[in-house]
């Protein structure tokens, strides 16, 4: 890559790497007692952000436009100089497919764990710990499906010379898989996530907001806080 893209894309993951190892140390060592089930959720989210950084960090996979025949990726990275095992390179590359859309999943299950909490008792860590395993296991088979359409290396040299013959690229480098589910998935709970967060958020704003409501000043500014 471009030596302005490493510095920024190397930059960024490392910046991720160490911010989500802090977060994930304090998540874990340093939550009061009463916040244990929220904790649950950081973490999973501060872990979900590391695997995404780290194979980020040793795969750097640029996508190549290839029409709607699929997803050709030209790989680079730490990775591709340890080892020419393009199976470890495709898993790292799912690494972080799975946890760009995971993210976003487990991103809206915190804000409706929030808005959950206004309302009703805190579920206990191993209520969350089991929630969130269903959710993380739902995703997870999406994309081992996903991981079961990789093509030959063939294909996708087939496909770039078709629509991009002016890049020069070299097919052991080259990476492809059929598109749709991939995209689909990754689009669609991007959307959908998106939308629940804005609606959810405005309706944990609106239940501080409301001074009908008997809470303290302290407990309404640490819950905007969360929020926020």
């Amino acid at each position: 890559p471009p030596l302005l893209l490493s510095i920024i894309h190397f930059s960024s993951c490392s910046i991720s790497i160490v911010c989500g190892s802090v977060l994930l140390y304090i998540a874990y060592r340093h939550t009061p007692p009463h916040l244990t089930s929220y904790s649950v959720l950081i973490q999973g989210l501060a872990m979900l952000e590391l695997s995404s950084s780290i194979g980020a960090f040793l795969l750097f996979p640029r996508i190549v436009p290839v029409g709607l025949e699929g997803v050709a990726s030209v790989l680079s990275g730490p990775i591709v100089k340890i080892t020419s095992n393009q199976s470890i390179w495709f898993t790292l590359y799912l690494m972080q497919l799975h946890g760009t859309v995971q993210y976003n999943v487990f991103m809206s299950v915190c804000f409706c764990y929030r808005y959950y909490v206004l309302r009703h008792e805190s579920p206990s860590p191993n209520q969350v710990r089991a929630f969130g395993f269903l959710v993380f296991s739902f995703t997870f088979s999406l994309f081992v499906l996903f991981g079961t359409t990789r093509a030959s290396k063939d294909v996708p040299f087939h496909y770039v010379q078709t629509y991009v013959p002016q890049y020069d690229l070299d097919p052991e480098f080259l990476s492809h898989s059929l598109g749709a589910p991939a995209i689909l998935w990754t689009v669609v709970s991007a959307i959908s996530m998106t939308f629940v967060n804005v609606v959810v958020g405005r309706a944990i704003f609106k239940f501080l907001n409301d001074r009908s409501i008997h809470l303290s000043e302290r407990t309404r500014n640490a819950h905007k806080q969360f929020a926020v």
